[in-house]
């Protein structure tokens, strides 16, 4: 029975830390500050779900330093992924406002009025 939850946990976690990990690469210019937000990204993920099983077998003093922790934890993390929807949403608007490319297939403008000037002097 504890298969389920585990499993379930590991997919949250791992879901969570790979938004994380495509919020950082978004946030940053430089490589190296990408790699910093993501890292500090995928700690802030694992830490919010890893602390309150870390904190249970310990005294109410661990437990409250804990769960001050993991508030601090969830509230960056929820803010990181926040930003991260809200540049998906902007990403998508982008994408939905550009104009269509226009993709031509078949024979150019300078062939076709060669075409219509050879139509046209036969039927003259």
């Amino acid at each position: 029975m504890r298969t389920q939850p585990a499993l379930l946990a590991v997919t949250a976690t791992a879901t969570a830390a790979c938004l994380s990990i495509v919020a950082g690469w978004q946030r940053g210019g430089w490589v190296a500050e990408r790699a910093l937000w993501i890292a500090v990204g995928v700690v802030l993920v694992v830490a919010a779900h890893l602390l309150p099983a870390l904190c249970r077998p310990h005294g109410w003093r661990i437990r409250v330093i804990g769960a001050a922790l993991w508030l601090a934890c969830m509230a960056a993390t929820c803010y990181g992924h926040a930003v991260f929807f809200v540049m998906a949403q902007k990403h998508a608007g982008e994408l939905r406002a550009a104009p269509p490319a226009v993709v031509t297939h078949g024979r150019g403008p300078a062939e076709i009025a060669a075409d219509r000037a050879d139509a046209v002097a036969k039927l003259a």
